[in-house]
């Protein structure tokens, strides 16, 4: 739960990067 709400903050900044860390 902890890790996914950082994830989901890390890509609410950069749309970018969500498809890096969701490739991750």
């Amino acid at each position: 739960m902890m890790p996914h709400m950082v994830m989901v903050s890390f890509t609410s900044f950069s749309p970018q990067e969500q498809c890096t860390l969701q490739c991750y």
